[in-house]
């Protein structure tokens, strides 16, 4: 019976995104992502993401703030998205990793890839800036 109540606390979280015009940036959005990005959800992750720069973003803050977890499959993902927007002269930045899944991007070595920022204001900034 202990084994199911563990089993319980550690299931998969679906992965939620919910995309939101970003202040003072025409062309930008935040993306706040929460939940799992694994290869279960990476699917509907780059489905969404890809609709949305087909629709004309092209700048993006993405907010990981309640990414509970990331797989490979899912930085495969964020660097996929990242790679379609430099395409379209556009540019993307990471912000408020959860300290686990910033340790999995810095393991990694995409913490020199990507920019990320430790708080909203600063990653806005960036795009901000980078739309001028």
């Amino acid at each position: 019976r202990a084994k199911e109540i563990r089993n319980a606390d550690v299931s998969p979280k679906p992965l939620e995104i919910t995309i939101r015009p970003s202040p003072n940036c025409g062309a930008g959005v935040v993306v706040d992502v929460a939940g799992f990005l694994d290869a279960h959800t990476v699917v509907c992750f780059e489905s969404k993401m890809s609709a949305m720069i087909d629709n004309g973003v092209s700048r993006v803050v993405m907010n990981l703030e309640g990414l509970d977890y990331i797989s490979s499959a899912g930085i495969g993902a964020i660097m996929s998205i990242m790679q379609k927007l430099r395409c379209q002269t556009g540019c993307m930045v990471l912000t408020q990793p959860r300290e686990k899944v910033y340790k999995v991007l810095e393991l990694l070595g995409f913490t020199k890839i990507f920019p990320v920022f430790g708080n909203l204001d600063d990653a806005l900034a960036a795009i901000q800036s980078n739309a001028k």
